[in-house]
């Protein structure tokens, strides 16, 4: 049974092509942008993992022209990690053109904390 659905899946990286992506102690980590233009919906999927606890606030910042990134005014925060358990949040409608992710290391966030992103685009065949 064809809905008329297609997607596409992208595991985001650092501007290094490294993933997972380290966000150690209380460090702040912004991913390069990606385009959410032309799908219907999109998803982000995060999987902390850590030697230590997990404490991992994630953001998303929008763009229209994929240079100045806010958060979008009423848009509540992605995911506050604090375990190594699959998390998926569904956004829709698209906010905007390109998008980006923003991780912030809590006070008891350990050293050895990496977070791995996958990005989800659904659009109409």
């Amino acid at each position: 049974m064809n809905l008329g659905l297609a997607g596409t899946v992208d595991e985001i990286k650092t501007a290094a092509a490294v993933s997972p992506i380290p966000v150690a102690l209380v460090a702040e980590v912004t991913t390069p942008s990606f385009p959410i233009h032309g799908a219907d919906a999109f998803s982000i999927e995060v999987l902390a993992a850590s030697d230590g606890d997990v404490r991992v606030l994630v953001e998303l910042q929008l763009s229209m022209d994929n240079t100045n990134f806010v958060e979008a005014d009423a848009f509540p925060d992605l995911f506050d990690l604090q375990d190594e358990e699959r998390h998926i949040k569904q956004i829709t409608p698209v906010p905007a053109m390109y998008a980006r992710i923003k991780m912030t290391g809590q006070s008891s966030n350990d050293a050895s904390t990496t977070v791995q992103i996958k990005v989800f685009r659904q659009e109409r065949t």
